[in-house]
């Protein structure tokens, strides 16, 4: 699966986590208040491990880097080329 592929599945099993998770997090809010905030860890988690392996097979930055500088922002969709080597992230990882 290519590296572009694969943060497109981040991002979606983020949101698919968030909306499935959800409900669970509105039901621990009425059972033990003030635990709603634990119902978005597997949303994170979801993403983060789906996430990993969205990085250029070349250099390893993330194809979610927008920039070449270490303090360069990120955005919330992936890129086609990274940002450091301009490698193309659609082929085969």
């Amino acid at each position: 699966m290519s590296p572009y592929r694969r943060a497109w599945l981040a991002w979606l099993a983020f949101f698919v986590a968030l909306f499935t998770v959800a409900p669970l997090g509105l039901w621990l809010g009425r059972a033990a208040p003030g635990l709603e905030p634990l119902a978005i860890l597997p949303c994170l988690l979801a993403a983060w491990l789906v996430g990993r392996g969205a990085r250029c097979p070349v250099c390893g930055t993330s194809a979610f880097r927008a920039g070449r500088s270490v303090f360069s922002r990120t955005t919330a969709w992936p890129h086609r080329r990274c940002a450091r080597c301009d490698h193309d992230l659609t082929g085969p990882g």
